[in-house]
């Protein structure tokens, strides 16, 4: 339980030091005096967010520390080990939690003397105290947070943190599959690309060795080629004018021996010329070369695509090929994903079969609840003057065509299994049922609050409940049923309350004033544990005013007796 706070240079706080009571301790004061400032100090001591404002005019830092008796506290040493913070011996019966803050802004957090993070202080926080204030109060017109209420009364935390274990692997599972189907689907889209990039390098790429092959055979083909023409040219001049020239000559020159013998001789020379050219021709065809139509043009023009594949993916020959080869491996993997996905739907299917499972567990307890529930809820409803009223649970089963199959039908599943909790209410056996959230007053909604504090009190980690505006829109009798109530839920656990009902502060095992006065033209705010006679004189004030007159004091000695 919480046995001290320590306050110092906290908004008008200079210093306080508040020794806390087991049972029921009582915060009053009168309005605006700042009962709500100590509560403030306890939630930063709590890990709760914490400005440099909140230093005291004047102040270089601001101190809070909350130090709390865990004697017999075993699961909170557990937590405490869990998370890794070393400053808990085995031995320690008395737990601080400490937080400095500097005007520059410099923060620190202790456990003890060992410095720990503001997350780890706030998990330890939640476990000591449970703080309801107005806003929490306000939660209740918030479906969403019933089922939390509602499984802390049915106890479900082994259930539902097997169950949270179960679904967190389901999860995992599930976006494995997507992510698979997701590459599935990009690879897809990449196939048409790849299966054109692997037909058009595999249709159209050279090796380097064919590359330069194909370029020596080139060179060589147009040598060959000009040679040819030069022979053809070399026997189209010998054979078409030069032989049939020497020919005819030699004719003339025959016909000319009948004049002149002589002219015989020379015919004879040009015959012989004649014959040297066609002995010349005949040698000179040998050198030709056999051409191949179109094959210089077919080499051409596959170095040419070679080229074109260089030019558009901008690498040489090797990288064409390293191209080549990652499409290939691209498309095994596109079909090797089928295998991937196989593994990926059956691991979902184990998973959620193991996480509906938990979650059915979840949904039978919560089903076989209700009852229990909702008389509990209307005795303490009755009690807190609320007769004929009454809460009751809601448990619905979301249909969705896309969620997971829950016997013969989908629904949808989420962190807390496959129900919606709601909490339904009734002012009258005559009104119907609807939601708490459309029809509760303010009033209603504060005892509505207090009963189920009281109904989920066994559930509740923390030793120390501090009930804030708990009496918001009550009075009369029904503020002396909440009192009674909340003494009743002391004798459970320790309780600290901050009232304006003399019907509640009446009960109280330790009351605690909150008062602001000017010294020295400087607002101070202090916190004073009341003796009895001081206690009176509040209770006097709470009632009718006046704490002066020995009238009134007396009475209030009496109201407290009753």
């Amino acid at each position: 339980m919480l046995i001290q706070l320590l306050i110092e240079n906290y908004l008008f706080i200079e210093k306080a030091v508040i020794d806390f009571h087991a049972g029921l301790n009582i915060v009053t004061g009168e309005t605006g005096a700042g009962k709500s400032v100590f509560l403030g100090a306890l939630a930063a001591a709590l890990g709760q967010s914490l400005s440099s404002g909140e230093i005291k005019p004047g102040a270089d830092f601001l101190r809070v520390a909350a130090v709390f008796d865990i004697e017999q506290d075993a699961d909170l040493k557990k937590m405490i080990a869990e998370l890794g913070i070393s400053g808990m011996g085995g031995a320690d019966t008395v737990l601080s939690l400490r937080r400095e803050l500097t005007r520059e802004g410099k923060s620190r957090c202790y456990l003890n003397n060992t410095v720990i993070n503001v997350s780890s202080m706030k998990s330890i926080g939640r476990y000591l105290i449970d703080i309801h204030s107005q806003h929490e109060t306000q939660l209740l017109y918030k479906a969403a947070q019933h089922r939390y209420y509602y499984d802390c009364f049915l106890s479900l935390n082994g259930e539902y943190t097997e169950f949270s274990a179960y679904y967190r692997t389901y999860m995992h599972a599930v976006n494995t599959l997507k992510a698979v189907i997701d590459e599935e689907k990009r690879l897809a889209e990449e196939k048409d690309y790849l299966e054109f990039t692997v037909r058009e390098l595999k249709d159209n790429l050279l090796t380097q060795e064919e590359y330069d092959n194909a370029r020596d055979n080139i060179k060589k083909m147009v040598s060959a080629e000009k040679l040819n023409r030069n022979i053809d040219e070399t026997d189209s001049l010998l054979s078409q004018q030069a032989l049939p020239a020497l020919t005819q000559a030699s004719v003339i020159l025959q016909k000319s021996a009948d004049i002149d013998q002589k002219y015989l001789s020379y015919a004879k020379r040009l015959d012989s010329a004649a014959a040297e050219i066609k002995d010349i021709l005949s040698e000179v065809s040998t050198g030709k070369s056999r051409s191949e139509s179109g094959a210089i043009d077919a080499l051409n023009e596959k170095l040419s695509r070679t080229e074109r594949l260089r030019k558009k993916y901008n690498c040489q020959i090797d990288g064409l090929f390293s191209r080549l080869y990652q499409a290939e491996e691209k498309l095994l993997t596109l079909t090797a994903s089928g295998e991937k996905r196989k593994d990926a739907e059956k691991a979902v299917k184990e998973t959620e079969y193991r996480a509906v499972t938990a979650a059915s567990v979840l949904h039978v307890k919560r089903t076989g609840g209700r009852d229990s529930f909702n008389t509990l809820m209307q005795e303490e409803l009755s009690y807190l003057n609320m007769k004929g009223s009454q809460l009751g649970v809601e448990i619905k089963i979301n249909p969705d065509s896309s969620g997971v199959l829950i016997e013969s039908r989908r629904a949808i599943l989420n962190e807390n299994g496959f129900d919606t909790v709601e909490f339904m209410y009734k002012s009258s056996p005559e009104t119907p049922w609807k939601p708490l959230k459309d029809i509760a007053s303010g009033g209603e909604a504060s005892r509505i609050m207090l009963a189920l504090k009281k109904v989920i009190l066994e559930s509740l980690s923390a030793h120390t409940m501090i009930l804030d505006e708990i009496d918001t829109g009550i009075g009369g009798n029904t503020a002396v049923h909440v009192g009674k109530k909340i003494k009743e839920i002391s004798a459970m656990r320790q309780l600290i309350v901050i009232t304006h009902l003399p019907q509640i502060a009446k009960y109280a095992d330790a009351h605690f004033k909150v008062m602001k006065t000017d010294q020295n033209g400087k607002t101070i705010t202090t916190v004073d544990l009341l003796d009895t006679s001081k206690k009176a004189a509040e209770i006097s004030r709470m009632i009718s005013g006046n704490e002066n007159t020995e009238r009134d004091v007396g009475y209030a000695r009496e109201y407290m007796k009753n």
